[in-house]
């Protein structure tokens, strides 16, 4: 039970994060217009054309959209992660959905510069942010290439789940793991299973929880030799209705 609540602690965590994020940039592209325009009636700009600021917002706003569609993404993962929809190629596409809108921002980015440069003549400007749009670039071709390896990771892993899922063909009836009923007997935690398994602790919990639609006979053998049990201690079948009649 205390596994389990740790589980939801770190669910509402994960997405209360992003939420926060998403937020965070709404106001900032709310506030956006008013900063910008503050900006540019100080100092070096203040020689700029008016309509500066509109140009300027909109190429904010431009750049905003590939980055708020990455961050609607990465709260669907968020709420499939601590679920068995978590190894899916629902959540691979929504990586693969992360890595294009990383480089969509690149590119935006790259446009929405040149025209700025082109309309307003400031080209002798751009000198003083080669360093903040090298990094800038750096973070999106980085983010994106991760995003895109994630996809391929849980691409990979929704495969081998659907695998795992077609071992065992089953009837009315069903075959139940007494996970809980073990670890209670031998006073180990979730966390401390999962730990030694080498598995995360949702995977662990959905074994727990009879969740689990099938496992590995490695998987198996593996929690025999940490529970110090056999695979009868383990496993129960329980007849389906029309075996009972």
């Amino acid at each position: 039970m205390k596994d389990d609540k740790k589980i939801k602690t770190e669910k509402i965590v994960l997405n209360g994060l992003v939420i926060i994020g998403i937020a965070l940039t709404v106001l900032a592209l709310l506030g956006s217009p008013f900063i910008i325009a503050a900006v540019i009636k100080a100092g070096e700009f203040s020689a700029l054309p008016p309509y500066t600021w509109i140009l300027t917002t909109a190429s904010v706003y431009a750049c905003a959209v590939p980055y708020m569609a990455a961050l609607i993404e990465l709260k669907l993962i968020c709420s499939r992660i601590f679920t068995d929809k978590a190894f899916s190629l629902g959540t691979a596409k929504k990586f693969r959905n992360i890595g294009i809108c990383a480089f969509a921002e690149l590119l935006v980015f790259a446009v929405d510069q040149a025209v700025l440069c082109s309309m307003l003549g400031i080209y002798e400007l751009m000198g003083l942010y080669y360093l903040p749009v090298f990094v800038f670039a750096f973070v999106c071709v980085v983010a994106g290439v991760l995003a895109f390896a994630m996809s391929g990771v849980f691409k990979r892993a929704a495969d081998i789940k659907e695998e795992n899922d077609g071992i065992f063909q089953r009837g009315d009836g069903m075959i139940v793991i007494n996970l809980d009923v073990m670890m209670a007997k031998r006073k180990m935690s979730l966390t401390e299973l999962a730990d030694r398994l080498g598995m995360t602790m949702a995977n662990v919990s959905n074994f727990k929880n009879h969740k689990a639609k099938a496992f590995r006979f490695s998987t198996l053998d593996a929690l025999c030799e940490i529970l110090d049990c056999q695979p009868g201690d383990l496993l129960e079948y329980v007849p389906g209705e029309s075996e009972k009649e």
